[in-house]
């Protein structure tokens, strides 16, 4: 399980952290964002950048992880989008942003559906409108807009007795 994403302190670095929980809580593995976001007026996060793209391996899958424009990035900082060459059978992905952000995941997941037939798992908390949020199941069909995912649900932690 990934809860999220948060900016940590390593060393004299920050980082944008995401960790994969197993059922019992013990930490599996740890994913830093790869991909800075890019206000609109330029300015770039000020995070250190991972290096790697973590891969799960289970007896009959293979699961990457990312931290939101890690999957969706679509080669404008330079660097190509390594999902887009990478042959897994699932991406996991938290996320931020807007209704444009969900755009672009859903060309990411478009393009490693067709080239891998890769299936992609996207729930991304909203920034524009309070109480929206977007999920993309390996279930969404192609050519899905990004409104089509969005949701309003709310939930309770506590059980109602």
């Amino acid at each position: 399980m990934i809860a999220g994403s948060w900016h940590e302190q390593e060393a004299d670095k920050l980082v944008n952290l995401a960790t994969l929980a197993d059922g019992w809580g013990r930490i599996v593995l740890k994913h830093r964002k790869l991909f800075p976001y890019v206000l609109p007026n330029g300015a770039i996060e000020d995070i250190h950048s991972g290096e790697e793209l973590p891969v799960l391996v289970f007896e009959d899958a293979l699961v990457a992880f990312g931290i939101c424009r890690d999957f969706c990035e679509r080669g404008g900082l330079g660097r190509p989008n390594p999902y887009t060459a990478l042959d897994v059978d699932i991406c996991s992905v938290v996320s931020y942003g807007s209704e444009n952000t969900m755009e672009n995941h859903l060309k990411t997941a478009d393009d490693v559906r067709i080239k891998y037939r890769t299936r992609a798992f996207i729930v991304q908390q909203g920034d524009e409108t309070p109480n929206v949020g977007y999920v993309l199941s390996p279930y969404t069909p192609n050519g899905t807009k990004a409104g089509a995912l969005a949701t309003k649900t709310s939930w309770n932690r506590a059980p109602k007795t």
